[in-house]
């Protein structure tokens, strides 16, 4: 589950000040496997929503950054580089 501190009064283009989308709650996932995936593709199909508000030019540049350093570095290990650099703008 992602929880966001703040009001959402942020800029809709910062990739580090991007608020949860309004509608969408975090819930508790079930302990059965196939409803926690279930939720985590709905979850991810809202991110991707999400996504495509932000300013498109560094959503690539992201992408392609993740793209150069995934298959080494692995997906976790870059999605906490992500929101260790999101945190600490947020506390700014």
């Amino acid at each position: 589950m992602i929880f966001r501190e703040g009001s959402g009064d942020t800029d809709p283009n910062s990739l580090l000040a991007v608020p949860l989308v309004p509608s969408y709650e975090a819930t508790v996932m079930s302990d059965d496997k196939g409803t926690v995936l279930a939720e985590m593709d709905a979850a991810a199909k809202e991110a991707e929503k999400d996504l495509s508000t932000l300013d498109q030019a560094a959503v690539e540049t992201v992408a392609r950054w993740w793209l150069k350093w995934y298959t080494t570095a692995g997906h976790k290990r870059l999605g906490r580089l992500l929101v260790k650099i999101a945190k600490s703008g947020a506390k700014k």
